[in-house]
């Protein structure tokens, strides 16, 4: 056992994907201990509710507070550093609400993500670490991806309860327009709008669908029929 998986470690990902598939495909009993595996791992997620707001105070801080009694030229030299901090904070939130993760981990992450947008945009201002990052985001979409790929791990009601919300302070839907507005105004994640569609994919077909007329409904069949339906039914003058 020891020796396979020691062997399995230096095979790619994708190349142990392929053999555990075709494994599973020809044994039954493989196919019946991967998902066995599976429906543990989903109980286990589905229970846990996580919260990133850490990260996105470790993000704000890094940027604004934490190097900012070096010389710009200083801060300059650090904002590569910085800037691989903030990616590693999206990625390890887009990493844990995964399609397993609770309904209202995935909200979390995606408001926490939400959060970091917004510092991104703001941070940029007499800030030499700010605004570098904010331009790298100029080119790398790694917050707009993860935003898309945990709302594309929503399920419709999830995905709608964010969209028709949007009378109270805590809001999240009228947040990430603001998100979309700031970041239009740096010309900076542009990926964004693909958030919003994913977000109302479905909404309006489900908060808008017109009613079908009911099997008991008449059927007003042709002009010609509805107008003689009309002489016949109208009360006499006379």
């Amino acid at each position: 056992m020891e020796e396979i998986r020691s062997s399995l470690q230096n095979l790619d990902n994708a190349v142990i994907l392929d053999l555990l598939a075709n494994a599973a495909l020809n044994h039954p009993e493989v196919k019946s201990s991967i998902q066995a595996a599976i429906d543990t791992k989903r109980s286990e997620e589905s229970k846990r509710v996580l919260n990133f707001d850490g990260l996105s105070k470790s993000v704000w801080y890094e940027i604004n507070i934490q190097h900012k009694r070096l010389r710009d030229s200083q801060q300059y030299e650090m904002a590569g550093d910085v800037y691989r901090d903030v990616v590693d904070a999206i990625e390890r939130i887009q990493k844990a609400c995964g399609p397993f993760a609770s309904a209202q981990t995935r909200y979390n992450g995606l408001s926490v993500l939400r959060k970091i947008g917004k510092t991104i945009c703001l941070s940029g201002d007499g800030n030499t670490i700010g605004r570098e990052v904010r331009d790298d985001f100029g080119w790398n979409s790694a917050l707009e991806d993860a935003m898309l790929a945990i709302v594309q791990n929503m399920d419709e009601e999830e995905r709608c309860g964010i969209r028709e919300d949007e009378e109270t302070d805590e809001s999240l839907w009228p947040k990430l327009l603001e998100l979309k507005e700031l970041a239009d105004d740096y010309c900076i994640m542009e990926g964004l709008q693909g958030v919003l569609n994913a977000l109302e994919e479905g909404y309006h077909e489900a908060f808008y669908e017109p009613s079908m007329p009911s099997s008991d409904s008449e059927d007003y069949g042709s002009d010609e029929e509805r107008s003689s339906k009309r002489r016949k039914q109208s009360p006499s003058l006379e």
